[in-house]
């Protein structure tokens, strides 16, 4: 959705496989590609498509650049599942230096996270997991290379949030320093019976 109610917005999808490179999908209307462009109309819009027939399962990101007006470009992700669940996440428009994500895999509902480092350098992600009390039930630290993306069931990466319910605080680092602008999270909460939906991740404030 082109923000602007004066000037045309023209934008540039870039789609990524979970190794940084780019990765082509089939798209309604356009056909298999990784680089989606076109021009917004003043207060127009536009709807991208994948057919949902591709042979093989990909997965992966997207980044979102736009020129052409002082206002931005906004826009939503919808997930959506053969037994009829949808999820709508909004494109993050910010990246946080220190993200938290709220998780709960009790009474049966179960948690994943995708990742995605959009930081032209490796980095180092340092995550630590809270329960409601505020004690600690685990950490884990692993390295993200430029532009990838991975994914986890948190109760298969992270066994010791099996039947737990908490948050976890991400603390990013790479090769520049510490505290890099570039991790992207989602989070998608599943009910037993399949349903899912999407979780957004805060930004942890320090008051001084």
């Amino acid at each position: 959705m082109n923000l602007s109610q004066t000037k045309p917005a023209v934008f540039t999808l870039n789609i990524y496989g979970d190794n940084g490179k780019a990765q082509s999908f089939p798209f309604e209307g356009i056909g298999r590609i990784s680089t989606v462009t076109g021009t917004l109309a003043v207060g127009g819009s536009t709807v991208i498509k994948t057919t949902g027939t591709d042979t093989a399962i990909g997965q992966g990101w997207a980044q979102l650049n736009y020129s052409g007006t002082t206002d931005s470009v906004g826009g939503f992700a919808v997930f959506s599942y053969s037994n009829g669940s949808e999820a709508a996440v909004p494109f993050e428009s910010t990246i946080g230096r220190d993200p938290v994500l709220s998780f709960d895999n009790t009474n049966g509902f179960g948690m994943g996270v995708a990742l995605a480092n959009s930081d032209s350098s490796t980095m180092t992600v340092s995550a630590t997991f809270k329960d409601g009390s505020g004690a600690i039930l685990g950490a884990s630290q692993f390295s993200m290379a430029s532009m990838v993306h991975i994914s986890f069931i948190f109760s298969q990466q992270w066994p010791f949030t099996a039947g737990k319910q908490g948050t976890v605080y991400f603390q990013c680092s790479d090769t520049f320093g510490p505290n890099a602008f570039g991790l992207a999270v989602l989070g998608l909460r599943f009910t037993p019976q399949g349903a899912f939906t999407s979780v957004a991740a805060l930004e942890k404030w320090t008051l001084d």
